[in-house]
């Protein structure tokens, strides 16, 4: 399919060209025709009224001032022509069929030098006149013709003013619009070099567009498209950062299995060797599937399912059995794990304690398993991992303790965020995977929260506190 390219300032500019014309010939067509009219109207009704008021005063003229009908009939020509003087007249006066008398510009007399057949209606001629006759009172007729082409001549002069001001007008209007559209498309390629400009920055936390002296409808865009760069550039930063985490999270499981696999075929082994290097292996397969079930379930946009968040189970009961693996893990590593249950009202851990709660169990559970892993992966060996789970009145609590390095206090604010990582320094911790940001995900869709402080034992204490909902 052909495209044509075209530019928003030669769109505006054309539309506006079309505009401005369209305007100034329906301004112009329908005054010229107005104009036309109104002098055709004022010709007939001046006629009309010339004629009357000819019959009134050659009567008077006769009656009155005993004057003959020749000399009467001058004096009241002469009287109404100079009453309108922006319309020149001629008067003709028939007796028994023929001129009796005239008066008037000879050009004029001459459009009516034959006796009118027609009486008391109007006749056009040439040149915007026009004539009509009457019968007076003493059987002789009058005619009278007005010559409209001296109002003519004003009303086209003062045409000719309106067309020279409504084309400056126009003019005007042309420059303005093009200056208004070269403005336009200027705010717009002042947007655009902006995006590009901020689009090649790397790294960069916030992209900012220079917002100063935009119009409002320009920097509502200029806004709208800030905010997708700077998504857009958290994507992106979040892509490769998964890329990475792929790379970190899954080689070493790999390499770990490779490795040790390779190692024990390598000569022939007891039962006790083989079982050993079997656990070691499942430790590293344990690892590797958590790091690609947290990898799914970050990378998938999804919203909480609210039946979901309604399952009712006994936590006290899945603990321990939830729990097995990174215990197994822990003891292999020479790490104690120490796994206290409260239920409602008890002062005294249990074993087997009833502690009831609607939730999403899959999250929950989830969630319960990448903290306490988190906390053996960063205890060194002889060192140990307290979990409690308390039951209230309202809500439950989960605290996970270890004697591992702790959590520096300017790393407690961002260790939940996707994809986050620690720095390097000392004993310190240098990472923390991906299961932290899955732990809080499920506590907020839970309405819980997440805290961060300084275990008994000397390392990192996390405390997840959540609603226990519909509990019996």
């Amino acid at each position: 399919m052909r495209t044509t390219n075209w530019t928003l300032k030669r769109y505006l500019s054309r539309w506006l060209v079309i505009a401005i014309c369209a305007q100034a010939f329906l301004v112009l067509v329908p005054a010229g025709f107005f104009l036309h009219s109104s002098l055709h109207r004022e010709l007939g009704s001046l006629l009309e009224e010339e004629i009357a008021e000819f019959s009134s005063e050659y009567r008077e003229e006769l009656s009155d001032n005993g004057a003959k009908g020749t000399e009467a009939f001058q004096r009241a020509a002469q009287r109404l022509t100079e009453e309108h003087p922006d319309f020149p007249m001629a008067w003709v006066l028939w007796g028994g069929g023929e001129q009796v008398a005239v008066e008037g510009p000879n050009r004029l007399l001459e459009l009516i030098e034959v006796y009118p057949v027609s009486l008391d209606s109007r006749h056009d001629l040439p040149g915007m006149a026009a004539w009509r006759a009457t019968s007076l009172h003493t059987g002789e007729v009058i005619a009278v013709v007005v010559d409209g082409s001296v109002q003519r001549s004003t009303l086209l002069r003062f045409g000719m003013v309106v067309v020279i001001l409504l084309g400056l007008g126009v003019a005007l209007g042309l420059v303005g619009g093009v200056a208004l559209a070269n403005r336009f498309s200027g705010l717009l390629i002042h947007v655009s070099d902006q995006v590009r400009s901020v689009s090649t920055i790397e790294g960069e936390e916030d992209l900012s567009i220079d917002l100063e002296g935009l119009p409002e409808e320009v920097r509502e865009v200029a806004v709208a498209l800030q905010g997708s760069l700077n998504r857009l550039a958290k994507e992106t930063r979040q892509f490769r950062l998964l890329t990475a985490g792929l790379a970190h999270e899954l080689r070493s499981p790999i390499q770990n299995l490779l490795g040790e696999i390779e190692v024990t075929l390598r000569q022939e082994r007891d039962a006790a060797d083989y079982r050993k290097a079997l656990e070691s292996n499942l430790d590293e397969v344990r690892v590797l599937g958590d790091a690609v079930h947290n990898l799914m379930l970050l990378c998938v946009d999804r919203e909480p399912d609210p039946s979901s968040l309604q399952e009712e189970f006994n936590l006290g009961f899945e603990a321990p059995l939830r729990l097995a693996g990174e215990i197994a893990q822990a003891q292999r590593k020479g790490v104690e794990v120490e796994l206290s249950l409260l239920e409602l009202g008890a002062t005294e851990p249990s074993t087997n304690a009833e502690i009831w709660l609607f939730g999403d169990r899959e999250a929950l559970l989830r969630a319960m398993r990448n903290l306490v892993g988190n906390a053996v992966q960063w205890t060194p060996a002889g060192g140990k991992v307290i979990v409690t789970i308390a039951r209230t009145e309202s809500e439950i609590t989960l605290t996970v303790e270890d004697s591992g390095p702790g959590i520096p206090e300017a790393m407690r604010e961002g260790i939940f965020e996707p994809f986050a990582r620690g720095g390097t320094r000392g004993g310190e911790r240098v990472g923390y995977g991906l299961g932290l940001a899955i732990v809080r995900e499920a506590v907020v869709d839970h309405g819980g929260s997440v805290e961060i402080g300084t275990s008994s034992l000397g390392g990192a204490s996390m405390r997840v506190t959540i609603p226990s909902g519909q509990a019996d």
